[in-house]
């Protein structure tokens, strides 16, 4: 399988957090990497994180500068437990004047 398999992107307007939701199918999502950019670096940390269907916080990251950046998984991937929807999002603080994208890179199987 080619790493770019999938992918999703998303942004949002000036300090309001980005969401991408990758939608229940019949196959199991594996992500192999977060792509994320920040148009400046927020007054305090913006936090990345990974949640699965029901909740659950598969992984969770600070993020401190502005700019680019990107999370990558190892050759499995972060696999989720069952073909359920997942939600990748960057939290922005209020005050970060902040616009943020966000990409998702991911295979099925």
């Amino acid at each position: 399988m080619s790493f770019f398999q999938n992918s999703a992107y998303n942004t949002a307007a000036i300090n309001t957090d980005v969401y991408v939701n990758l939608a229940a199918t019949t196959e199991r999502k594996v992500i192999k990497g977060i792509i994320w950019s920040m148009s400046a670096a927020p007054a305090s940390a913006a936090i990345l994180s990974i949640e699965s269907s029901v909740g659950t916080v598969l992984t969770s990251v600070d993020i401190i500068n502005g700019g680019p950046g990107f999370l990558p998984f190892d050759h499995r991937g972060l696999a989720c437990a069952n073909a359920g929807a997942v939600q990748v999002l960057l939290d922005l603080p209020a005050s970060a004047n902040t616009v943020g994208k966000l990409t998702v890179l991911y295979e099925t199987d």
